[in-house]
């Protein structure tokens, strides 16, 4: 990822490494038929309003001009707030992020993904139900 994004992404972007603004969104893919069985398939919250599937998980991370810094795949029946910690690690870990505003949806909203976002160093924007 390090390597694709500074041979590809960083010129589109001017130069600069990630940091600043990054929004987060999950996504699934639901699965029909008989083909390979993957060990991430399983039943969750269908985005697709399809019930009873098997599907996988999926989230990108995209700097402000929309370029994807990072894919993540998770299992099928993955909630969206258990995936933030992981995000922020490998957004230290890979691309040594230590600050920026992370941007995620009310499904990455818990007390506990603030709190963790915070001490990582990172402001945030999340929506939330207001009633």
């Amino acid at each position: 990822e390090a390597l694709v994004y500074e041979r590809v992404i960083r010129p589109l972007e001017g130069g600069s490494g990630p940091s600043g603004v990054l929004m987060k969104d999950l996504s699934s893919t639901y699965f029909e038929g008989n083909g390979v069985r993957s060990t991430l398939e399983a039943k969750g919250y269908s985005r697709d309003r399809v019930r009873g599937s098997l599907q996988v998980n999926w989230s990108l991370v995209l700097t402000p001009k929309g370029y994807p810094v990072t894919l993540e795949v998770y299992p099928g029946n993955t909630k969206d707030e258990t995936t933030v910690a992981g995000t922020v690690e490998r957004l230290r870990r890979v691309f040594g992020l230590t600050e920026g505003t992370f941007v995620g949806d009310r499904g990455m909203l818990t007390g506990t993904n603030l709190k963790l976002l915070h001490a990582a160093g990172f402001h945030y924007v999340v929506a939330e139900t207001l009633w």
